[in-house]
C-alpha cells in the first residue's frame, strides 16, 4: 500500500516511557502506529479502527530511504480490513530523523 503523509503526529517524548503514537494524515485518510511499553505488539491502524494489522515489535522492520518509509509486515498477530503487508509512506522533508527517534521507540530500540 502506497501512503502519501502531508503531515506526521508525534505522542510526546515524554510519554515515549509508557505509549508511543506515530500517526501519518493527509486529507482522505490516516494510517497510525500504536504501541505501549509494556507490550510486545504493534499495532497498525489505517483509516479506521476496524482496519488494523498487529505485529510483535521484533518483527516490525522498517527502512527509511529518500523520503519513504518501507514496511514489509511478516508474522502477523491479528489482522482485520487491512489492505496490505507491504507499506510504502512517502513524507516531506525534514522529517527522517524524528521519525527515526519515534520509530526506535515504537520497537524499543532506543
Amino acid at each position: 500500500m502506497e501512503f502519501n503523509s502531508q503531515k506526521i503526529v508525534y505522542s510526546t517524548k515524554a510519554n515515549w516511557d509508557e505509549i508511543v503514537n506515530i500517526t501519518f494524515v493527509n486529507p482522505e485518510n490516516y494510517l497510525s502506529f500504536n504501541a505501549l511499553a509494556y507490550e510486545d505488539e504493534i499495532e497498525i491502524e489505517w483509516n479506521d479502527q476496524v482496519n488494523y494489522v498487529s505485529v510483535l515489535k521484533s518483527n516490525f522492520k522498517f527502512e527509511i530511504v529518500d523520503k519513504q518509509l518501507h514496511l514489509e509486515l511478516t508474522d502477523i498477530v491479528n489482522q482485520n480490513n487491512f489492505p496490505d503487508l507491504s507499506l510504502c509512506i512517502h513524507f516531506r522533508n525534514g522529517e527522517e530523523d524524528e521519525m527515526k527517534i519515534a520509530l526506535a521507540a515504537l520497537t524499543a530500540r532506543l
